[in-house]
């Protein structure tokens, strides 16, 4: 599989809100295989919305979840069938979303490169 396959892809998606579309975007983690729970994906990106706006430029979004329920990191593209209120960067409504799915990091140990060297 390549960075983005066709079952990624959603053209003509009618959502009535931002809302609505991440909801969506949010069963789309599940059933493409990246999350768990698609209630806490929604959550994670509601988040990440109140946080900032996820709208850029000329109707398009990067919207994000990073959550416990995403076990594989993925994405997915939703053309919506008309634009939808989205704070975004030039306050145009956003008809194209590109949304990225988020797997908490791993801790694993690092070795600080300030640390004196050993003899």
């Amino acid at each position: 599989m390549g960075f983005v396959s066709a079952n990624q892809v959603t053209i003509g998606y009618a959502a009535a809100s931002r809302e609505d579309a991440l909801h969506y975007l949010s069963e789309q983690a599940v059933e493409l295989g990246f999350a768990d729970d698609a209630s806490a994906v929604e959550a994670a990106f509601i988040a990440r919305e109140n946080e900032a706006e996820t709208g850029l430029v000329a109707g398009f979004a990067v919207p994000h979840a990073k959550s416990d329920a995403i076990h594989t990191p993925g994405v997915a593209v939703l053309k919506l069938s008309e634009p939808v209120e989205w704070p975004s960067f030039d306050g145009v409504p956003v008809d194209v979303a590109l949304a990225l799915y988020v797997p908490p990091a791993k801790r694993e140990p690092r070795t600080c490169v300030c640390s004196p060297r050993l003899p």
